[in-house]
């Protein structure tokens, strides 16, 4: 029976044991003839459901949990505690399903799986689901609603709708998007497109491309400015950041004067009250600059010393704090007041990208862990560690609901990804 194995600190195998309540004068015919075995495809944990695929087909399974020796579902770990269904079922899980002929109540048998199990407060995958295909996944964006969920796949950007966790629009930009940044006020969207050298243009509403503004360089990371009303475009190759205006004439209009770095800009956040932060790497020594957005000007940089290279930077602006990971296998955190080293957290890999919710840091790792750092007085610690699997290398968090999206891949092994198996994991709190 296969596994999803997670991090060592808190794996606990976990053996899923279900009994049927088997119908006289017919129980075992019955239950030879009502048994799937195959892999899950999708979880909704608060449903208590999942998809199997066998086969040529599939069928969707509910889960009512009970006491052991009851028609449902009891999850013993080795201490002897009782988990949940949500702690256990997960993406990807090799299944044998048995179930009752006549009767709308489904559930698991036999199930081996590897995950840690929750308490109140833990984060958890509360649902996953697949729009299919190949390509990893270079960018997300969420719009201000949280309803729109925005994902770059190969030369595409697919269009989410998250509440019913279905693609309801493919743009085809013809080209790898870098990066994705939303105005709403005029109802447009910007694609950069790396080594195209092109910054797509798209409208909100209807999700037609309106245009494309030529950018040389690479334009990658890029994030809108509201009080500019611009959007910057980090550009890597170029090492630079060129301001487009929001309202920027597709026909003729051009982007703004670049603002030139002596290293490679690997990515770029606004605080929305004027001053953008942009970390330069390659240079010596590496570096976070700030940009005042008005007069398109570099204030300050802050030197990263110790051989530091930034990586997926996100800002707490309640408590002054800028975090970033730190090429290889460090978090580290600086004071928004003066660039000032807060804190240096050894981790087990590198960080891939970063953001923030509450008194909560989030970080997605190579190895495929979605890690939850606690933090107090700028002790930072890893409070959880959740695996998210391969190819989960950007996140972005609903800022009203905490909620937290995730992409990814099934995989066999370290970077073997599963034929058209692209999906986004919900992530929520457990209660």
């Amino acid at each position: 029976m296969a596994g999803i194995h997670h991090s060592k600190r808190d794996v606990t195998w976990l053996a899923l044991v279900c009994t049927t309540i088997l119908m006289l004068g017919n129980a075992v015919a019955q239950t030879a003839e009502n048994v799937k075995q195959g892999t899950v495809l999708a979880v909704d944990a608060r449903a208590k459901t999942f998809d199997l695929k066998y086969g040529n087909g599939s069928l969707k399974f509910t889960v009512k949990e009970g006491k052991e020796g009851e028609s449902g579902v009891t999850v013993i770990t080795r201490d002897g505690k009782s988990a949940t269904f949500a702690d256990a079922v997960q993406i990807g899980v090799d299944l044998t399903v048995t179930y009752s002929r006549g009767s709308n109540e489904r559930f698991a048998s036999k199930v081996a799986v590897v995950t840690p199990v929750t308490k109140p407060g833990d984060y958890l995958i509360a649902r996953t689901f697949k729009p299919g295909g190949d390509g990893r996944c270079g960018v997300m964006a969420l719009d201000d609603q949280g309803k729109l969920l925005y994902v770059s796949r190969n030369d595409k950007l697919l269009v989410v709708n998250v509440a019913q966790s279905k693609v309801i629009s493919e743009i085809p930009v013809k080209g790898t998007p870098r990066g994705v940044a939303l105005v709403p006020a005029v109802n447009r969207g910007f694609i950069t497109l790396g080594r195209d050298d092109d910054v797509v243009v798209f409208d909100l509403k209807t999700n037609v491309l309106l245009g494309r503004i030529a950018v040389d360089g690479d334009p990658s990371a890029c994030v809108y400015d509201a009080p500019s009303k611009k959007v910057l475009v980090g550009c890597y190759e170029a090492k630079c950041v060129v301001p487009i205006s929001q309202d920027i004439d597709l026909k003729t209009g051009k982007p703004d004067r670049a603002i030139a770095f002596d290293g490679r800009v690997t990515s770029i956040v606004s605080d929305g009250h004027g001053t953008a932060y942009v970390t330069v790497a390659d240079s010596n020594p590496d570096a976070v600059a700030l940009i005042e957005t008005s007069s398109m000007t570099v204030l300050t940089k802050w030197p990263l010393h110790n051989g530091a290279r930034p990586t997926g930077m996100s800002l707490d602006e309640k408590n002054a704090r800028l975090f970033m990971g730190i090429w290889p296998n460090r978090f580290g955190v600086l004071s928004l007041v003066d660039g000032r080293g807060l804190g240096m957290l050894e981790l087990r890999n590198t960080v891939e990208s970063s953001a923030v919710y509450g008194d909560k840091v989030f970080l997605t790792t190579v190895e495929g862990n979605l890690l939850v750092l606690g933090q107090t007085n700028d002790r930072y610690e890893v409070q959880q560690t959740l695996k998210i699997g391969g190819g989960a290398s950007t996140l972005t968090i609903d800022p009203k609901t905490g909620v937290i999206y995730i992409p990814g891949y099934d995989s066999e092994g370290w970077r073997r990804y599963v034929k058209d198996s692209f999906k986004i994991q919900v992530v929520e709190q457990s209660k």
